[in-house]
């Protein structure tokens, strides 16, 4: 009888540290598991922004083991107002998304509000639910261009010349600003004289044959932008041709 008890009782022993011996095991797997991994997805996005409400953000969520789900919404101060879901059936890894504008009442002159973006990954972690990340953004909106103004400039410029001008530019978010030749060379704009004031020295290349346009451009941080031309006449490059007479004598020396 005793003999039966003491074998039942380590029986019983080498069960429990069995039982033990998987418990340890599955967590180990759980925990080392890339199924299980349990790092929130990544949301890549400015915490603040501008926005003009006409043109896409930029948005990238990424995960090592993929996205499966993701929502955008915007909030206006009253409502939300979905911009984007979607449940991926492949998991992607990087997802690079643009953010369409709400569509709002022709009669909204709100000035913020917020982006909310929700991601959920594919990972086993959290019940099988995968692991969830959110992001809330802030937003400046601004609908209006800068103001861009050619103040004056030089009556013309010629091929291989320079001509100035002086401009005002004003945006209380203003990004940059400057003169472009033909929509590919840039000139600088240096402060002149008083605030939202400026002057720039603009050269036409020797090798750029064909005179298309100047164009003051400024945009702000919103994405707004506001092109003004710069009225310039062309004036003809005379090649002042001459001969020099060389004797043989110099030529042969």
């Amino acid at each position: 009888m005793e003999f039966r008890e003491k074998k039942n009782s380590g029986f019983g022993k080498y069960l429990t540290i069995f039982i033990l011996l998987i418990i340890i095991g599955g967590v180990g797997f759980i925990k080392l598991s890339p199924e299980f991994e349990q790092d929130k997805p990544e949301i890549v996005i400015e915490d603040n922004i501008f926005w003009n409400l006409k043109t896409k953000l930029n948005l990238r969520l990424s995960d090592q083991s993929g996205i499966k789900y993701y929502k955008v919404s915007f909030n206006d101060g009253t409502k939300d107002i979905e911009l984007d879901s979607q449940i991926l059936s492949t998991p992607a890894k990087i997802l690079d998304i643009k953010i369409k504008p709400p569509k709002l009442d022709m009669f909204f002159k709100g000035t913020t509000g917020t982006i909310t973006v929700e991601a959920f990954d594919h990972s086993k972690w959290n019940y099988l639910e995968g692991n969830r990340a959110i992001k809330t953004i802030n937003v400046m909106i601004d609908k209006k261009r800068p103001i861009a103004n050619v103040i004056t400039n030089s009556l013309a410029i010629k091929q291989g010349g320079s001509a100035i001008a002086i401009v005002e530019i004003k945006d209380e978010n203003l990004k940059d600003a400057y003169i472009t030749f033909n929509d590919k060379i840039k000139f600088d704009l240096i402060p002149f004289y008083k605030d939202n004031y400026f002057v720039s020295l603009i050269a036409w290349p020797i090798k750029i044959e064909n005179f298309q346009r100047v164009n003051l451009v400024a945009t702000d941080k919103a994405g707004n932008i506001t092109k003004t031309k710069i009225p310039l006449y062309i004036r003809d490059l005379k090649i002042k041709q001459d001969d020099i007479k060389i004797s043989d004598k110099f030529i042969e020396n």
